[in-house]
């Protein structure tokens, strides 16, 4: 699966408003991009999508893309079947 996808596609439900957001560059720092209250909302976001515990999500620090993809590598505890699926289960 395209993480980097499906990182843009949760960006947007967290905030309706990233409609244009496409991180393209998944060492770019998101604090260039998106806020501190986006960052931890994409992270509660991925934690439940990936099967995450919330105590282990709430000790991730992520500042890129990369960071969030090695985070969810170490922790997950389920895969998505797809971007779709994973998009609508946290709507």
């Amino acid at each position: 699966m395209d993480f980097i996808k499906l990182f843009n596609e949760v960006a947007k439900v967290a905030k309706p408003t990233h409609t244009d957001l496409n991180i393209t560059n998944p060492d770019e720092p998101l604090k260039e991009v998106l806020d501190s209250l986006d960052n931890l909302m994409i992270g509660i976001f991925l934690c439940d999508i990936y099967g995450i515990p919330e105590e282990i999500g709430k000790t991730c620090k992520a500042t890129t893309v990369n960071e969030y993809l090695n985070f969810v590598n170490v922790y997950k505890t389920k895969d998505p079947e797809s971007i779709e699926k994973a998009v609508e289960s946290i709507k």
